[in-house]
């Protein structure tokens, strides 16, 4: 499983499923920056912030930027379901 590490985990995941929420609402880039403004909580190198961020870039019409993210959240051990506020 894939699972954020932050301090809470319940907020973050809160903030990240009202942003999902939001997608068809937004701006594209606006989107995006939001995105990645949540995941440069996580650690850097966090498999969730790597699949979260992939999954915007690939719903946003960028599959081709989302490709290297959802490699490097797999090379960290995200697997199966991704899991936040466990």
């Amino acid at each position: 499983m894939c699972q954020a590490s932050l301090m809470d985990e319940a907020d973050w995941g809160r903030r990240l499923a009202r942003l999902w929420t939001s997608i068809d609402y937004q701006r594209e880039d606006d989107f995006l920056a939001t995105m990645e403004n949540l995941v440069a909580e996580l650690p850097e190198d966090d498999p969730v912030g790597l699949f979260e961020h992939a999954s915007a870039l690939d719903s946003t019409g960028h599959p081709d930027l989302a490709a290297g993210r959802y490699r490097q959240a797999l090379e960290r051990g995200c697997r199966g379901s991704v899991v936040v506020g466990r």
